[in-house]
């Protein structure tokens, strides 16, 4: 209870406002002399860290001194300063009202999109408590768990802070469906940031499973499987509940967040004894099924959806278009992946919310190559992406773009 009360005291005092603000020219950067660990480049929050930043940066470039930034002068000099740090990395070109506009979060969109996901889960439970018993409950469970693995969408938006306007709601949101995923809140938080301002680059991106050439045995044990995922994020969580954070959390965590990263992982220990302690009491596997399992029962459908994002595709370019992968998915999809399938928009400009990631196609889609229309595609291009690469290790997906803007 403890743990839990300092735990939920942090949260609020968290330096993110209204959750990690990602401005538009924060992008992807493989230079490590920015700033060391770029989740302070990435993760800005209130306005004094975000001059904090500027300040940092005009002390280690080699610019003119710059006048003092305030509230009106901020996002101006943000994007001065980043331009000139950034600009060797590939980024459409869009009206700036128009993304600011795209950028402004609400509660509402989040919480229609949460209620559809909960009205699954809530159904396919139903539906496997009701199958125990008889041989139903095998796809019962999977379908069950199959839904329950979208929680890494819900993880991946609050992660960033947008999905929620109010900050508390996002935290809380954050940390009870990291839970379910075994995502702890300042873990996931900070390598994925490192994710995006790494994307693809070998040895920086935490987030690469594979590394090109990929052979059939490691795409499928490791990916489609879905092992590698689930290992990491539980080890991960059980270092830091012991106080001994991994290489990434070491990386990319924050020396100030460290403390905060090993409670939310002891609370998660915790819970996760409660459950087998429950389970044990009771003489029934049903609570460790219904509330640990299902992330085991749904991996291969999580490896499969986590391998459209960029699987086959280029590494080492610093082009979002090339590494990254958008599809078309049928609108119940969507809902569910929260759009995550317009996923170069979304490396592109990850201040957007997944709300706006359809208008936000729509505007940029003459600069990009045309969407792998649905997941079966995205796999064929992948199997075919394999197959290339057992003789011309360097062949990735080809991505044609339209020759304005090649």
């Amino acid at each position: 209870f403890n743990a839990c009360a300092i735990l939920f005291k942090q949260v609020l005092k968290s330096p993110y406002g209204h959750g990690v603000n990602f401005h538009p020219k924060i992008q992807s950067t493989p230079d490590k002399s920015l700033l060391g660990c770029d989740t302070s480049a990435i993760a800005i929050g209130r306005e004094r860290d975000l001059i904090a930043y500027h300040q940092c940066l005009q002390r280690l470039s080699s610019f003119a001194p710059r006048p003092p930034l305030n509230k009106e002068n901020l996002m101006a000099s943000n994007t001065a300063v980043q331009e000139s740090h950034l600009a060797n990395w590939y980024r459409c070109d869009i009206d700036r009202g128009l993304l600011k506009r795209l950028s402004r979060r609400s509660n509402w969109h989040g919480l229609v999109y949460l209620a559809y996901f909960c009205a699954l889960l809530g159904i396919t439970a139903a539906l496997a408590l009701v199958s125990v018993g008889t041989w139903w409950s095998i796809p019962a469970f999977f379908f069950y768990g199959s839904i329950w693995i979208f929680a890494t969408s819900v993880v991946h938006e609050t992660s960033h802070g947008t999905p929620f306007r109010n900050r508390a709601l996002n935290e809380t949101v954050l940390f009870i469906f990291g839970f379910m995923v075994q995502q702890t809140p300042c873990l996931l938080r900070f390598v994925h940031a490192r994710h995006h301002s790494r994307t693809a680059i070998v040895g920086d991106d935490p987030e690469i499973i594979l590394t090109n050439p990929m052979t059939w045995k490691d795409f499928v044990v490791k990916e489609l499987i879905d092992i590698g995922s689930i290992w990491y994020f539980t080890k991960a969580t059980a270092l830091l509940a012991f106080h001994r954070p991994g290489n990434d959390a070491t990386g990319c965590i924050p020396a100030e967040k460290m403390h905060q990263a090993f409670i939310e992982a002891q609370v998660y220990l915790l819970a996760y004894l409660a459950v087998i302690a429950w389970s044990i009491a009771t003489q029934s596997w049903l609570p460790v099924t219904m509330l640990i399992l299902p992330r085991v029962f749904g991996a291969p459908t999580h490896g499969v959806i986590l391998a459209t994002q960029h699987f086959g595709m280029a590494q080492n370019i610093k082009d979002h278009r090339h590494t990254t992968r958008t599809m078309t998915v049928s609108p119940l999809l969507q809902l569910l992946y929260w759009n995550m399938n317009y996923h170069i928009e979304h490396h592109m400009f990850p201040q957007v919310p997944f709300h706006a990631l359809p208008a936000l196609h729509r505007a940029i889609k003459d600069q990009c190559p045309l969407p792998t229309r649905g997941v079966l595609r995205a796999m064929r291009e992948i199997a075919t992406t394999i197959n290339h690469q057992r003789t011309n290790p360097s062949y990735t997906t080809p991505r044609q773009l339209p020759s304005a803007y090649a």
